[in-house]
């Protein structure tokens, strides 16, 4: 290795004519602070004497640094001992009170020192630890570490930087929702030591970890690295138009297996079973490696997951790698009502499952008038959440889904999917916030006890807006059909009294019909209105509208094309909806208008009593225009036919039995018919994607035929089989997977 005294020499010496004139001052000895000795310091540009030099002694140094319009050469003991002991003992800690170092308009060596605990400028937006505009700054032999930014450049933000780096660590950085963990460059010509190589690994934020190349740049830097996170180039580390990119080591072995995750377990744990498992979320979405052949899983152990111990958000997700928790009740992400997004998934990543966990406490005060989204995906296909409880929450949008005008992925492989979700007691605009011209399925969900956001920023058009569901696509004549769907679910006790109307659903310019069916929208307050559709084609299904003093139950829009009512109980009936000067409406007279009869509606229980009205009164097929929109056999409802609204009433139990809630792993739903003769369809389901094995046994436990024994996703599936080689009798058919198990007996007769 070259000695750095004399690249430090040569550096020096391109800056000044009269390097003997310059003065040389000591932190501490002679000035308290860092800042005080550059404030002292000579002005470069106007002074024959040149840049003046710096030298710190070791120490920790709690202050943020600004050179000016200085020149300075700030040093620690480095250019003396060319120890490293120097750099790590020589620290400028930033407080959290801004970047840890500023340069603008100006040009400086940096030399030695441990840069820490910075959260970036203006108002911790950029820049945690470094902030540079306009600068020819060198740095060299650098740690930049442990440094935070809002947005971007969670070590360092380079604008229009044309100086040099050499032997600079950036590392343990991290953004709160944008790119460049590391390094955000953006129109920067920077020169990077080719022989003192920097290193720039394991980095953290919304989207590519360590080093990011805006767009908007008109030219990029070349990057020489000794260490990255890995030794190739892969966007979810590294990503720009950069003028090239070498790497000689990688930081991180990649492990080709699921992931186990706990708060009180180590990072330098396996993370192969679940009793070595390692602690952050963010360092196992780092070293998983998944692609469409092999998907994995990372598995969150029962606890709590929160910023205070030890958790970062948000949380860069990765193609074909889902987070799986342990249920509702034992995993739980508790943001602690910090600002802290939870998930920020960029454009075109897939395969993607959150499931069976809880995510309270997210907050945002909203005062800056921007739409915070504590969940955002960006034209993702195959998103799913399942089995996940958002309770206590504050933002703009819980989850937002933003996809592209035209639908350029195949569409059978794009869906967005929710079930099993509870929405409960937020404080929000919207909820679910769909844009995108892919098939949507809502189903199972709960939406209870909201309330509007409250923010004198937001535009009067907005303030006080609440949905639960807001659907949006678009009129393009290259939109492709989509399949839109909100199925049992529940929105109840939700509350506006804003100027705007508050809606449990909003649907709009959509080319693409939807169909609500068996769900439940009661004890929701708003000063106009309970559903706004705004789309061409709209069909409620066994439906229960109840809501005491609105205006108006539905709205539609003069632009409707059609909209369906069948089969559901509506309080006011016709009187209840608005037709806007839109004749276009069938409702049949399969609608009544009648006391649900719930069970205790003051207390938030709208199962059905045994004398409601709403018993049978449903629909079980229901057909239109060719396609099935509902097609339920006979052993998936009780009684003569489904109920109207979310529960179905079982006898046995005294009252509705809520079917709207899904197996926390797996069930066979139903075989049909059963007994049979030789063929018949087993419906099944699973909580969470993952390899199952379907099998037949005889009353002995002996094994006859496996029928499936594959990875499948979460979901309802079916499967048909031909028993014709068996005799007739009663058979085990067993699903399986690598925590769970469910069984039924089925009967062959011939």
């Amino acid at each position: 290795m070259r000695k750095i005294y004399y690249l430090i020499g040569f550096i020096i010496l391109s800056f000044s004519f009269h390097l003997i004139k310059a003065e040389t001052r000591l932190v501490p000895e002679e000035y308290p602070t860092i800042q005080s000795a550059i404030t002292a310091s000579s002005n470069f540009y106007n002074s024959s004497d040149g840049g003046d030099t710096i030298i710190v002694a070791p120490g920790i140094y709690v202050e943020n640094i600004d050179f000016y319009d200085r020149y300075v050469f700030l040093t620690s003991h480095y250019l003396i001992t060319e120890h490293d002991s120097s750099i790590h003992n020589t620290i400028i800690d930033g407080n959290q009170n801004s970047s840890v170092v500023t340069s603008q308009y100006n040009s400086g060596v940096l030399n030695g020192f441990t840069i820490t605990n910075g959260s970036g400028r203006p108002f911790g937006y950029v820049g945690g630890g470094i902030f540079i505009d306009h600068s020819a700054l060198s740095i060299l032999n650098c740690i930049i570490k442990n440094n935070y930014s809002i947005g971007v450049g969670g070590g360092i933000f380079a604008e229009d930087y044309n100086g040099f780096m050499s032997n600079v660590i950036v590392t343990e950085n991290r953004t709160d929702s944008n790119s460049g963990g590391g390094i955000f460059f953006i129109n920067s010509n920077v020169e990077m030591d080719s022989i003192n190589r920097c290193s720039v690994f394991l980095n953290e934020a919304g989207v590519n970890n360590d080093l990011y190349c805006s767009p908007n740049s008109e030219y990029c830097p070349n990057i020489l690295l000794d260490t990255a996170s890995v030794d190739y180039i892969d966007d979810y580390y590294i990503y720009g138009d950069f003028a090239s990119v070498d790497i000689l080591n990688g930081k991180i072995e990649k492990i080709s297996n699921d992931l186990f995750v706990s708060p009180d377990g180590n990072n330098y744990n396996s993370g192969l079973t679940p009793d070595e498992p390692l602690k952050n979320i963010t360092y196992a979405l780092n070293i998983i490696d998944a692609d469409s052949l092999n998907p994995r899983n990372i598995h969150l152990l029962p606890g709590v997951y929160s910023p205070s111990g030890g958790q970062h958000f948000p949380l860069n997700k990765r193609s074909y790698v889902s987070l799986i928790g342990s249920g509702k009740e034992n995993t739980i992400i508790d943001l602690e009502q910090e600002k802290y997004k939870i998930l920020y998934v960029p454009d075109y990543k897939k395969d993607i499952t959150i499931s069976s966990m809880t995510i309270k406490n997210g907050f945002d005060d909203l005062e800056t008038g921007q739409e915070s989204k504590m969940l955002t995906f960006r034209q993702n296909s195959n998103i799913s959440l399942n089995n996940m409880l958002f309770v206590d929450n504050t933002s703009a949008h819980i989850v937002k889904y933003s996809g592209p005008i035209i639908n350029t992925i195949n569409q059978d492989e794009t869906s967005i999917t929710f079930q099993n979700c509870d929405f409960i007691n937020n404080t929000v605009r919207i909820e679910l916030y769909l844009s995108a011209n892919k098939d949507i399925l809502v189903q199972n969900c709960k939406f209870d006890s909201h309330l509007p956001i409250e923010s004198t920023s937001w535009d009067v058009n907005i303030n006080g807006e609440y949905k639960s569901i807001a659907i949006s696509g678009y009129n393009s004549s290259n939109t492709l059909f989509c399949s839109r769907r909100i199925e049992n679910c529940i929105f109840s006790r939700n509350m506006n009294n804003y100027n705007s109307g508050s809606v449990s659903v909003s649907v709009y310019s959509l080319n693409s019909p939807l169909y609500i069916i068996n769900c439940t929208f009661t004890d929701n307050s708003s000063l106009h209105y309970l559903i706004s559709l705004s789309a061409q084609e709209v069909h409620f299904i066994n439906n229960i509208l109840w809501n005491e003093d609105l205006p108006y139950e539905i709205i539609i829009s003069p632009e409707m094309v059609s909209l369906n009512l069948v089969n559901n109980d509506i309080q006011n009936g016709m009187n209840d909806i608005h037709l806007n000067n839109n004749e276009i409406i069938i409702y049949e007279d399969s609608n009544i208008d009648t006391d649900p009869l719930f069970v205790d509606a003051e207390n938030g229980d709208y199962t059905l009593q045994p004398d409601s009205p709403l018993i049978d009164a449903g629909t079980a097929l229901y057909i239109v225009d060719g396609d099935t929109v509902i097609n339920l056999l006979p052993n998936e409802y009780y009684g003569d036919a489904p109920d109207i609204g979310a529960y179905e009433f079982y006898p046995e139990l005294g009252a509705s039995k809520d079917f709207s809630l899904l197996p926390e792993s797996i069930r066979i739903n139903s075989v049909y018919p059963n007994p049979f003769n030789s063929s018949t369809t087993i419906k099944y389901q699973l909580a969470q994607p993952g390899e199952i094995n379907l099998a037949l046994y005889d009353l002995k436990g002996r094994f006859i035929k496996s029928f499936i024994n594959a990875y499948v996703g979460f979901g309802e599936h079916n499967v048909a089989i031909n028993l014709d080689y068996l005799a007739s009798g009663t058979y085990i058919l067993k699903l399986e997977t690598i925590s769970d198990i469910d069984s039924k007996k089925i009967v062959l007769l011939k």
